[in-house]
């Protein structure tokens, strides 16, 4: 902090008066700005879901394999619980390759008629942020990936830890019905009449 000064004079603002923003965007350094912020923290998200997909754009969701990087010691298989392909668990298998998340994908993207690609979490958000879309589909499109990874990372967590196994029938059925009603909370916005046949297709 010596160097915010010469002499008496504080160095971080051109009037020479303390400024306490200056101070603390000194101490903290730069920090990267996600342009994906926006589609991510949007209110058609659950707050659960906006907070999980948080930690998957950012690639810190505690995977067996990120566990393993740690050197946090693993008890149980290191292999993915939600199918039987024998992969390692990494976020890329589970929000990509996994069979539990491809079929959810497929049965959920053809409801909305939303086409998506085969990307991973951070790629997927980027890629949508880049298309020419109307606002809503863009909200509503991140919206489908945040509950499809949380209800994934959930279905993991109660398979591990309460070996309960959610069916993959149950949990699309759920996400369906967590988007019909949390979209159908802006219905009558301006963005929404934008996308009137996305609306009406997911809040019919």
């Amino acid at each position: 902090m010596a160097q915010w000064y010469q002499g008496n004079a504080y160095r971080l603002n051109s009037n020479g008066q303390y400024s306490v923003s200056r101070s603390y965007n000194a101490m903290i350094g730069h920090l990267p700005r996600y342009r994906e912020m926006k589609l991510i923290w949007n209110r058609k998200l659950l707050p659960g879901h906006r907070f999980v997909l948080w930690l998957a754009y950012q690639q810190k969701l505690q995977t067996k394999s990120r566990l393993i990087q740690l050197n946090i010691p693993i008890t149980d298989n290191v292999e993915c619980c939600l199918c039987d392909q024998g992969v390692i668990e990494t976020q890329q298998h589970m929000f990509g390759d996994c069979s539990w998340f491809k079929d959810m994908k497929e049965a959920l993207t053809s409801w909305a008629a939303i086409k998506l690609p085969n990307m991973a979490i951070p790629e997927l958000l980027k890629w949508i942020n880049r298309r020419n879309w109307k606002h809503m589909k863009k909200e509503v499109a991140t919206a489908i990936i945040g509950a499809m990874v949380y209800h994934t990372w959930q279905a993991r967590n109660w398979r591990i830890f309460r070996q309960i196994a959610l069916k993959l029938e149950f949990c699309t059925g759920q996400i369906k019905k967590e988007m019909v009603d949390r979209i159908s909370m802006h219905e009558e916005s301006k963005r929404a009449g934008q996308c009137s046949l996305l609306m009406q297709r997911i809040c019919a």
